[in-house]
């Protein structure tokens, strides 16, 4: 099992073991004499709050990316058509655009998977060079051919335009992925949410059954 995964199944595994923690502890608290009784549910409700309004902002973070990394994929496609398209009326020739989309995208997969495969061995792929010039050095060199295009300077403009658009997005991409929550964030998310569990476990304190049921609903939901 590589150490991503097992973070994640930690941190799924987290939240149920802290329920379980706040129970154990909710049932001693009763025990002591001078814990409190019949204070209003409502007064706890500000660390709910708090934390729905915490992990709120951070899963609006973390879906922003993920909308945008989602729109960039699709601008480089988009675009990567537009060269075929742009290219088609050159006849024969066109051929060269062709294998060079193919390449971009063989060239872009194996950089995932090479990403992904030094992040699960705990290397920091973002420290490496954002911009290789061999992944557009095929598109510039026919993008620079006046033979491939003579006659055609419109088509010429045209082809650097979508090839600028398709490096943008990769080079953006790429800067997406360098982009991480920070760790002091994801535990505070944690400490709401144990507040959470402890308020919900003395809104309910000297009632054990309806303790335990509404933590570990709440601790569930969480993980």
């Amino acid at each position: 099992m590589d150490t991503t995964l097992g973070l994640k199944y930690l941190s799924a595994l987290l939240p149920i073991a802290m329920g379980v923690g706040v129970i154990f502890f909710e049932r001693l608290y009763t025990k002591w004499k001078y814990s409190p009784r019949g204070v209003s549910p409502s007064y706890f409700a500000s660390v709910a709050l708090l934390f729905a309004l915490f992990s709120s902002l951070i899963f609006s973070e973390v879906w922003g990316k993920i909308t945008k990394t989602n729109a960039l994929m699709t601008q480089q496609a988009n675009s990567l058509r537009a060269l075929l398209r742009i290219t088609e009326p050159i006849g024969p020739d066109s051929i060269k655009v062709s294998n060079a989309v193919k390449n971009y995208i063989q060239k872009l997969k194996e950089q995932e998977v090479n990403d992904d495969m030094l992040a699960q061995q705990g290397f920091s792929v973002y420290k490496q060079q954002s911009f290789n010039k061999k992944t557009f050095q095929e598109f510039y060199l026919i993008a620079a051919d006046n033979n491939l295009f003579q006659g055609r300077p419109h088509m010429q403009t045209a082809f650097y335009t979508e090839l600028e658009s398709v490096r943008e997005a990769w080079f953006e991409r790429r800067e997406l992925r360098k982009q991480h929550i920070p760790s002091t964030k994801i535990a505070v998310l944690f400490l709401f949410g144990f507040f959470t569990q402890l308020a919900i476990a003395f809104s309910h304190i000297g009632n054990n059954n309806a303790t335990r049921a509404t933590v570990m609903l709440f601790s569930l939901a969480f993980a």
